[in-house]
């Protein structure tokens, strides 16, 4: 999707074609991206330079000194330098949402509950470590009937006190 994203970005097609290779490159970091960008955006404006740069006699005219104060003219940026910096804030953009998915992932690890599995099998089978494998009745040993079709009530407190019980046994 960045690949898709950034080649419809970019309005040069000689740019596009050298950043194709780097962009499918998964490996490769963003500093070595925008460096990559950098060279390719700078060759690009020599070629245009080169190509529109016309041998032109200029006429020699007389200027005349003045105390007016001339001020700086900026040219404005070109369409290549916009899409430079448009690409830049997309991959600041990235690395902002690299670190919030690290942050998420981390504490998403951190904050899982942890899940107790009882152990399994009939007071006999679970001593001698083959509770997995026990065909017995898990409250009361019997081969006759499984857990749930059993008649005797479990021992003492077997299934934990409940939230409401923290004080103990309530009588």
């Amino acid at each position: 999707m960045f690949l898709h994203a950034v080649s419809t970005g970019l309005t040069s097609e000689s740019i596009r074609a050298d950043l194709k290779p780097s962009l499918e490159n998964t490996c490769i970091s963003d500093e070595l991206l925008l460096e990559k960008l950098n060279k390719s955006a700078s060759s690009e404006t020599e070629r245009l330079k080169k190509q529109t740069k016309t041998r032109s006699y200029q006429a020699a005219h007389a200027i005349e000194a003045t105390s007016k104060k001339v001020t700086k003219r900026e040219t404005p940026p070109t369409p290549l330098e916009e899409s430079l910096n448009g690409l830049r804030v997309d991959i600041e953009g990235l690395k902002e949402l690299k670190i919030q998915v690290a942050q998420i992932q981390e504490s998403l690890s951190r904050d899982r509950p942890v899940s107790y599995k009882g152990k399994r099998g009939c007071p006999k089978c679970r001593s001698e470590n083959v509770g997995d494998r026990c065909n017995h009745c898990f409250r009361c040993g019997s081969g006759e009937h499984y857990a749930r079709g059993c008649r005797q009530r479990p021992p003492g407190n077997e299934r934990g006190s409940l939230l409401r019980d923290e004080g103990g046994p309530q009588q």
